[in-house]
């Protein structure tokens, strides 16, 4: 599972890159200020927050908004709507990172459609690709 949950994180990671390098040749930089903070505590709290946090609430919104959309839509129907509706929340910060997080929120959206009903395996699946995506991308802003 922790194999198949990281080549989708790839998989995500590398959609987010290519509409944020295309964004960057329109816009003046499609990516939200990040402040870590001045000192050590501060930059850990934030990337525990990037890494950990974030996306287990996320993974949680997500599975919520895809259980409750699949009530009237068919399951992929339903993980497109989930993705587009957490990708709209991530707008509400910046409007352009709605865009770059569009294509990664339907990749997190994969696992639950595993199965027909909702479980916390898929939900754990769903918060694990995210992880490991923001782990991936707090790598590339560090490296930087």
């Amino acid at each position: 599972m922790l194999l198949r949950c990281l080549l989708l994180a790839c998989v995500s990671f590398a959609g987010a890159y290519l509409v944020g390098s295309g964004l960057d040749r329109v816009l003046e930089g499609p990516y939200p200020p990040l402040d870590m903070g001045p000192d050590a505590f501060a930059m850990v709290l934030t990337i525990a927050g990037i890494v950990v946090f974030s996306p287990v609430a996320e993974a949680v919104l997500l599975a919520w908004l895809f259980k409750k959309i699949s009530r009237r839509l068919a399951p992929r129907w339903s993980a497109v709507c989930a993705g587009t509706l957490l990708a709209a929340a991530h707008s509400l910060f910046y409007w352009p990172w709605g865009l770059v997080v569009w294509f990664p929120s339907l990749v997190f959206a994969i696992p639950l459609l595993r199965s027909s009903r909702l479980s916390r395996a898929n939900t754990v699946a769903s918060a694990l690709i995210h992880m490991f995506h923001n782990a991936m991308a707090v790598a590339w802003i560090l490296m930087a």
